[in-house]
């Protein structure tokens, strides 16, 4: 609909997007005279309905809108406005709908204003606190329960003076437990930022934190977030640490929410995709273990879609296991139901990491590098595009052109300058991965087998703290001394 103010065009927007019955809904509620005393609100509704939402035109102008309608353009823009206010208030009644819980945010305090007796206050106050037990356990109910309390009490501290201390003293632990709750979830974000991008660590009172959750030992939602901070703080136990944390989110997980599921098990999934593949023992299979229970159970899934990343991640991890017919299946079941799948790259990279273990590094390798010419933006994408293309050109170096040797040698130069460049992202374990491969390409083209030099090449491939791909530079060492 081409109408200049954007509040209308993001009215239609958000029409086109509700269901047949929920649009049924917010037409009823539209046309409740309570709203919509002179019905006007509710023709314009019908209006944009036949001419915009009905409406097979890619555009509709205003002057199309307007055409054989009782309205003048004068009108409009207060006519949009009382529409996109009776739709934000729809949409939010559904939601609360979905909550019965969060009306007594409003209830409470409604009743105060009118003087409600506070036996009234208490009665609602317990049957709101049932429905909270039985929700979810999120930092967003723990803020409304201490909430509540606080509004639920307040009566008390007028006409039941005798009860003040009780009051301040439930309160205060029910603060206490938002806090400790948010601020742990705040504190795991940093540190997988940290973690991730290998930034150095700040310290924003994590001890404090750790101190006020063994003296209060709140619940279980703040124990999965405790067991996550002490993942981060304990590296050299991590495989016990994550095991542990899996065991607690598989008898745990149906308690909390759904976005602290995800977040919960994502930062599980980022401890152990850091180490794939095969850094250190254990890691690979544990990961293949969490990604088949979390498909099982849908938690992946936001509405039927799975994370391109996640895609990625499972296609590599069950490559490993070499589960090569279930990708090759999971594949045709997700490829179509990707968010962000990169205009269709995310399915032809999995396939050419399909055929990189199938062994046909040439076909790969095509495929690999029609995806580098598209220049995909994402910083992560293009490391991965260019460690596996080298892999395959390595992989078939006996077989490979004049053409192919001189592009795997003008890849390494680009891959290095494009690290360089990138200073957001920790460029250690990827500098390490180009010098030592590119030494491992030197060696393997002299003319003589220099076994001692590859000796020293593999320690140097252990021993490096950061290196990407260290099992793979390992495997191909062992397959040359083997083979020489």
């Amino acid at each position: 609909m081409k109408l200049e103010n954007l509040r209308d065009r993001v009215l239609i927007r958000v029409w086109s997007r509700l269901s047949r019955d929920e649009l049924s809904g917010l037409r009823h509620y539209i046309n409740c005279p309570l709203f919509n005393r002179g019905q006007q609100v509710m023709r314009l509704f019908d209006l944009v309905e036949a001419k915009v939402l009905r409406s097979e035109a890619a555009e509709v102008t205003e002057e199309e809108l307007l055409a054989g309608s009782e309205f003048l353009p004068s009108q409009l823009n207060k006519l949009f406005s009382r529409l996109f206010q009776l739709t934000n208030a729809y949409l939010t009644l559904r939601e609360q709908q979905k909550h019965p819980e969060e009306q007594y945010r409003y209830l409470i305090p409604a009743y105060q204003r009118l003087g409600i007796e506070p036996n009234v206050f208490q009665k609602e106050f317990r049957r709101a606190s049932k429905l909270l037990e039985r929700a979810p356990e999120t930092s967003e109910k723990l803020q409304l329960r201490f909430q509540m309390a606080h509004d639920a009490g307040l009566p008390a501290v007028y006409a039941e003076r005798g009860k003040i201390p009780d009051h301040f003293k439930a309160n205060q632990a029910l603060l206490d437990h938002y806090f400790l709750v948010e601020r742990m979830k705040y504190l795991c974000g940093l540190r997988n930022v940290e973690h991730l991008f290998q930034l150095e660590r700040t310290e924003l009172g994590e001890k404090q934190i750790r101190e006020l959750y063994a003296f209060r030992k709140p619940g279980k939602l703040a124990g999965g977030y405790a067991r996550v901070l002490e993942i981060f703080a304990l590296p050299e136990i991590q495989l016990v640490l994550l095991q542990s944390l899996k065991t607690y989110l598989e008898a745990n997980g149906p308690q909390f929410s759904e976005g602290d599921l995800r977040d919960l098990w994502g930062y599980l999934l980022n401890f152990c995709i850091w180490e794939l593949p095969g850094e250190r023992a254990g890691f690979d299979l544990l990961t293949d273990e969490i990604y088949l229970f979390l498909l099982e159970k849908g938690w992946l899934l936001d509405e039927g879609k799975l994370s391109s990343f996640h895609f990625r991640n499972i296609v590599g991890i069950r490559l490993i296991q070499g589960a090569i017919d279930w990708v090759e299946a999971f594949i045709e079941s997700y490829g179509q139901r990707l968010i962000n799948g990169f205009d269709g790259r995310s399915v032809r990279l999995a396939r050419a990491m399909v055929l990189q273990k199938k062994g046909d590094f040439r076909n790969a390798a095509i495929g690999l590098k029609e995806l580098l010419k598209e220049r995909p933006k994402d910083v992560f994408w293009n490391f991965s595009l260019r460690e596996l293309l080298w892999r395959s050109y390595f992989e078939r170096r006996d077989e490979l052109t004049m053409q192919e040797l001189e592009e795997m040698e003008l890849l390494f130069d680009s891959f290095r300058i494009y690290v360089r460049r990138k200073e957001l992202v920790s460029q250690v374990a990827y500098k390490s991965f180009i010098r030592l491969a590119n030494r491992l390409r030197l060696l393997v083209t002299e003319p003589e087998l220099d076994r001692e030099a590859l000796g020293k090449l593999k320690k140097e491939v252990g021993t490096s703290e950061q290196v990407n791909n260290r099992w793979w530079l390992k495997q191909q060492i062992d397959a040359i001394l083997m083979g020489g």
